[in-house]
């Protein structure tokens, strides 16, 4: 049960990754149906396609916010190279902008994006060809469907050493 004044938010799930050249949504489910109350959203997927991603979203209706940067962030890195749609400074604000959809009777969450703290971030420039060589290796090796997630970050932590 959320308290006076809380506000927790919900990602579409699954959302697409790297190689899907669609999104399919659970039964029943949809970016615009996303229910009021669920897990916050700290960072995008280390895989996910993010502009694909983000584009689905706003057809969809649904806010994207970035906390305290104008660029929308990635898993590892502060910035996915893609300007956010909207930029909150503070949770107060999230949670009022959050408020007024429900004022206005418009259903559904909103996403929330908190990027990584700059003193563990990867630089995107540095994620970019490791992220490539695994979706290579995920291609020759043939894998597809549910196995893609686990496969590319199995691959991803082997190319890194971990790191």
């Amino acid at each position: 049960m959320l308290g006076k004044g809380q506000v927790k938010l919900v990602v579409p799930n699954p959302p697409p990754h790297w190689g899907a050249s669609t999104w399919q949504m659970p039964e029943g489910r949809s970016p615009g149906n996303i229910p009021e109350k669920g897990p916050l959203a700290e960072r995008a997927k280390a895989i996910l396609d993010i502009a694909k991603t983000l584009e689905v979203l706003e057809t969809s209706g649904v806010p994207v916010i970035t906390f305290g940067q104008d660029m929308f962030p990635a898993f590892w890195s502060r910035s996915s190279g893609l300007k956010s749609p909207l930029r909150m400074d503070s949770a107060t604000e999230i949670a009022r902008a959050h408020r007024m959809r429900a004022r206005l009777g418009l259903g559904g969450g909103q996403l929330v994006a908190n990027p990584v703290p700059a003193a563990d971030e990867i630089p995107a420039e540095t994620m970019k060809p490791i992220i490539a060589q695994a979706l290579a290796d995920a291609q020759a090796s043939g894998i597809s469907a549910k196995a893609v997630t686990p496969f590319l970050l199995s691959r991803i932590f082997d190319l890194t050493g971990g790191a």
